[in-house]
């Protein structure tokens, strides 16, 4: 009995093996056939970007292997970009990378000089521009003392405003200190403004 036992165990090992060596094989052999070279990388979910761009940041190329390259290193350039919230990048055999981005969404403009400076709500900044897009609030008066894009914006002013989500209003999401009214919005109180999705009280 011991000796059959054994026999199968070794004929159970051999057959593992044999398994592990020819996927090991077949994953070699991929890395080298042409079927499996990159022909198409297609980007979704990108409104502000340009897709060029996201591809470019990316790293990956035509061309490329595409079980050579490296998807989380992809991710992580992307993730770079200001702009830029989420992103996915997945394979799709034989030749396809497919990149899914959620952006960033600009709540509102800091007016600095005759520059732009767009925010979410969080603080960051998104991008800085000459010329704003319309429907976004536009905030003037803040002394702002940086402004680097993919950062918290930092500021000097006296009194304080602070934004918080109406989705969730509990929890505070940023502070603003400001000596100004702002102008404009959905809807307007003596000291609660709301524009979009966040909501702007005077304390």
């Amino acid at each position: 009995m011991a000796k059959k036992k054994r026999k199968r165990r070794g004929k159970g090992c051999g057959r593992f093996l044999l398994l592990a060596i020819l996927l090991l094989a077949i994953y070699i052999t991929a890395l080298f056939l042409p079927v499996f070279d990159i022909t198409d990388i297609s980007v979704s979910g990108n409104t502000v970007l340009k897709s060029e761009t996201v591809i470019k940041e990316c790293t990956l190329a035509k061309g490329q292997n595409i079980f050579r390259v490296s998807t989380g290193k992809a991710k992580r350039n992307i993730l770079k970009m200001p702009y830029v919230k989420e992103v996915k990048v997945k394979r799709k055999l034989p030749s396809k990378i497919v990149i899914e981005i959620t952006e960033e969404v600009a709540e509102a403009y800091i007016v600095k000089d005759k520059n732009y400076i767009a925010i979410n709500a969080d603080g960051k900044v998104l991008e800085v521009v000459k010329k704003p897009k319309a429907g976004i609030m536009q905030i003037p008066g803040m002394k702002v003392s940086k402004n680097d894009v993919g950062e918290i914006i930092e500021y000097k002013n006296e009194n304080i405003w602070y934004i918080k989500r109406k989705k969730n209003r509990s929890k505070m999401k940023r502070f603003f200190k400001c000596v100004f009214s702002i102008k404009g919005g959905v809807m307007e109180s003596d000291r609660t403004y709301y524009f979009i999705d966040m909501v702007v009280f005077l304390k």
